[in-house]
């Protein structure tokens, strides 16, 4: 059965396929959706990506390299080989040597990123809008479905060898990371932007203690999630308490 057979039995009305070509790895596809059916959309891809044997991210517009400029630096890093790297790491090791580096030590300790608990419940339990990375998902028509091959959201980051810039985790350790955010909470990757991700998470924290100890993993993952975000770790914490959506941005 081939890809678009098996679409159709997830998405009957299966919108037109564009090929998007990878070098250093199998080609992926794209199609475009109503904006305001891409949650649901999502949702129905990501439990049948095994099935399809592509893993579903959503866009604001699409990934299709027109210019080639991607193609040298996919040649240069071929998908498995990042996946392979990415897998030997450590999430424990890596956000430990992470943590100690001078500039992210001092701010990881500094007073001014603690302060007391929120009241109220967490806010967060859908997809932010900014999982299309636009201030409205209703300011959309449409959106981007990106159907990568590989089944899981760590592949996905291999694949586009996404982040290194700005204070981006490099690709490798983006593998890592969503790797043992999977394992352990059920995060899946919904987008990737030009300078944030987006993820949903099946099984969130559900206690205080639970969610300061992931907090303190995310600002050492991100520090712009608290420097530029949620302003305190116990904020953070608050935020992702229970929530099903997790956001980080690199400046």
């Amino acid at each position: 059965m081939g890809l678009e057979e098996k679409l159709r039995k997830i998405l009957p009305k299966l919108p037109p396929l564009k090929r998007i070509k990878r070098a250093g790895g199998d080609d992926a596809w794209e199609f475009e959706i109503l904006a305001k059916t891409h949650a649901d959309t999502w949702m129905a891809l990501w439990k049948g990506r095994h099935a399809l044997g592509f893993y579903p991210l959503l866009g604001a517009k699409s990934r299709y390299d027109e210019d080639g400029s991607m193609q040298e630096i996919y040649r240069k890093n071929p998908y498995s080989a990042v996946l392979r790297r990415g897998l030997r790491l450590k999430a424990a090791a890596w956000l430990a040597e992470r943590a100690s580096e001078e500039d992210r030590e001092e701010t990881l300790r500094d007073p001014a990123y603690h302060g007391p608990w929120p009241s109220g419940k967490s806010p967060q339990t859908e997809f932010s809008n900014k999982s299309i990375h636009v201030a409205s998902i209703q300011d959309l028509k449409n959106v981007c479905v990106q159907l990568l091959p590989v089944t899981e959201s760590w592949e996905a980051m291999a694949y586009h060898y996404w982040g290194g810039w700005n204070d981006a985790p490099d690709p490798e350790a983006q593998v890592c990371m969503l790797k043992s955010w999977h394992d352990r909470f059920g995060a899946a990757l919904v987008s990737d932007g030009g300078d944030f991700i987006e993820l949903y998470c099946e099984r969130p924290p559900e206690t205080k203690k639970d969610a300061l100890s992931l907090a303190k993993e995310m600002f050492t993952y991100c520090l712009d999630s608290v420097d530029q975000g949620y302003g305190t770790i116990e904020k953070m914490a608050h935020g992702i308490l229970g929530s099903h959506c997790w956001f980080f941005w690199w400046d």
